[in-house]
């Protein structure tokens, strides 16, 4: 490899049967951006992308590609399976719980707190794309609010609450992960971060 060169995870036969197929389970969604109509799979190919962009393992590339179906998609997760063990692991661990045991919707807080804590504990991989899905809702936010307020209508948080929230990811992140030197993943998030507490003035 040349010098200054950064390794990145292989494009591979695997890879793109995972990216058909997250294209096909999101084909009918779209993100919350209320100005533009932006394809949701184009969310889950930029946090892969940012996966193997830091030399992830492919499975963490793939996980990456379905972070969303358990949440979103629950009926199309049996698809997810002929990708093994590990990548349904990982998405696993990066999906919310939105419903208690009586099938009643979890408030956004306690939903979001309880989904912080659980990411202290998972794996690498798992912390990996959870930090990839933050950095691109983030930038997303960013990019949002340039062209006006209006996103903040589509969500059901205020600024504050999220940036609450992204501070205390963080620190869940960190731990078992990067607590002395830093993953370059999570300097990524702080820039991410930085970014959102300048549209919004904290």
């Amino acid at each position: 490899m040349s010098e200054g060169v950064i390794p990145m995870t292989p494009f591979s036969i695997r890879v793109q049967r995972a990216i058909d197929l997250a294209s096909h389970i999101h084909m009918d969604q779209f993100r919350k951006d209320p100005d533009l109509e932006i394809p949701y799979a184009a969310h889950v190919f930029s946090v892969s992308m940012m996966m193997a962009s830091h030399d992830a393992a492919e499975d963490v590339v793939i996980a990456a590609l379905f972070h969303d179906v358990q949440e979103d998609r629950r009926e199309m997760l049996f698809l997810v399976e002929q990708f093994g063990e590990g990548v349904i692991g990982m998405v696993d661990e990066v999906s919310e719980v939105k419903l208690d045991m009586f099938g009643r919707k979890i408030p956004w807080a306690l939903r979001k707190s309880e989904h912080s804590e659980r990411l202290r504990t998972a794996s690498i991989g798992g912390k990996m794309i959870s930090c990839g899905d933050k950095i691109h809702n983030m930038n997303s936010l960013v990019l949002s609010c340039e062209r006006g307020p209006q996103i903040w209508r589509a969500l059901a948080s205020t600024p504050e609450e999220n940036i609450v929230r992204w501070e205390y990811l963080r620190e869940c992140l960190i731990q078992g992960w990067c607590e002395g030197d830093l993953h370059p993943l999570i300097c990524e998030y702080d820039v991410a971060l930085a970014g959102v507490k300048g549209v919004i003035h904290i």
